[in-house]
């Protein structure tokens, strides 16, 4: 693929743009075909937009100052060497003519996602809160810039603190758009900076509530609950909460931890709790229902979960609370429901391939209806 300078008129005007192309072989031999149309042209014919040195309130989402949108004019060099895109220190960007035949690529870098990943953390301001929440020392990069290069990395889909120490960091840009440089941090730093980050959960996780609230003006009334758990491969000896229960990893030799989480129905993460590897999940739901209440405020919320939370007591609890709830079944309980099932009137399509009705329990006190 190549890009290309296009231009055409409308209305009268004229207009150029930037197109990427690529080569393509027809029965009447090769011909270019356009494959998007990138942006409208900057450069000698245009204004610049924006430029390196306004990197900061772009990714904050700010306006800059109108003294600093007017770009210096254009001005062609006749230079034999090689020329490039120039700018000196606090001045605009200067466009020169480039000797395309002359120019070779090195150093390939991924910045188009960790822009997008910093920009989020940016217009979240998460960078000012931890710069309130964690004090400095003597460190050359800040706990801030670390933490912010772990949520990144996990943003562009990588999986270990080991991949971004070794190889993920220094093929990216950014070192440029944080001034890290790949070979002041190691996996030891960045293992730290969790511990360093957890230390902060309930401010993090409320700070990140009130810019959800007021970005899309939800109520959190409808969450998710269930339990998973992570195991450790060695004596896990430093960790108290550290024991040996039911693995869903199938690592019954392994110590484990279980975490409990609530989401909103889009996935977005409200709470997590760490609990003993050895807790049962039935018996951590009063647990999480109170520390919900305790940090935003008893209301009339639904709870989903899965059967494995469901026992008489848990149910009592919630209605004690004034909490709606819509859990799985026991399956000893589906033999009431035997002869409904069976029915093929009364079902209405929620999805497709997907039918459900509402029925009340068959004893009759109307306490609970249940969706089948």
């Amino acid at each position: 693929m190549f890009s290309r300078r296009r231009s055409k008129v409308v209305g009268g005007e004229r207009y150029e743009y930037w197109s990427l192309c690529e080569s393509v072989r027809t029965a009447a031999g090769p011909r270019q075909r356009e494959v998007a149309c990138l942006s409208k042209l900057t450069g000698p014919d245009a204004a610049v937009e924006a430029g390196w040195e306004d990197l900061d309130d772009l990714l904050a989402g700010r306006q800059r100052p109108r003294a600093q949108q007017q770009s210096l004019p254009f001005e062609e060099t006749k230079s034999s060497q090689p020329a490039a895109v120039a700018a000196a220190a606090g001045a605009r960007s200067r466009w020169e003519y480039a000797d395309l035949g002359q120019l070779r690529v090195e150093r390939v870098r991924a910045f188009g996602a960790p822009y997008l990943a910093l920009s989020l953390w940016r217009r979240l301001g998460l960078d000012e809160l931890l710069g309130r929440l964690i004090e400095p020392g003597r460190e050359e990069v800040s706990w801030e810039r670390v933490c912010c290069l772990l949520t990144v990395a996990r943003f562009c889909g990588q999986p270990s603190e080991l991949a971004i120490a070794e190889r993920w960091l220094e093929r990216t840009a950014l070192d440029d758009l944080l001034g890290l440089a790949a070979g002041r941090l190691n996996d030891d730093r960045l293992y730290r900076a969790l511990d360093v980050l957890g230390a902060h959960k309930d401010a993090l996780c409320a700070h990140l509530l009130a810019r959800y609230q007021s970005w899309f003006g939800v109520r959190f009334e409808f969450l998710l609950y269930d339990v998973t758990s992570t195991f450790f491969e060695g004596q896990a000896l430093g960790n108290e909460k550290a024991r040996r229960g039911y693995s869903r990893d199938q690592r019954s030799d392994c110590k484990q931890v279980c975490i409990a989480l609530v989401v909103t129905p889009e996935g977005l993460p409200l709470s997590f709790e760490v609990f003993d590897g050895n807790r049962a999940d039935v018996s951590t739901v009063e647990d999480v229902v109170r520390v919900m209440e305790e940090k935003y405020g008893q209301s009339e919320r639904v709870w989903v979960m899965d059967r494995g939370m469901v026992s008489e007591k848990n149910i009592a609890f919630l209605r004690s609370r004034r909490a709606r709830y819509l859990v799985g079944t026991p399956k000893s309980q589906l033999k009431h429901f035997e002869a409904k099932l069976l029915e093929t009137e009364g079902w209405t399509e929620v999805q497709a391939g997907l039918e459900a009705r509402v029925e009340r329990h068959p004893d009759g006190r109307g306490e609970e209806q249940f969706v089948l």
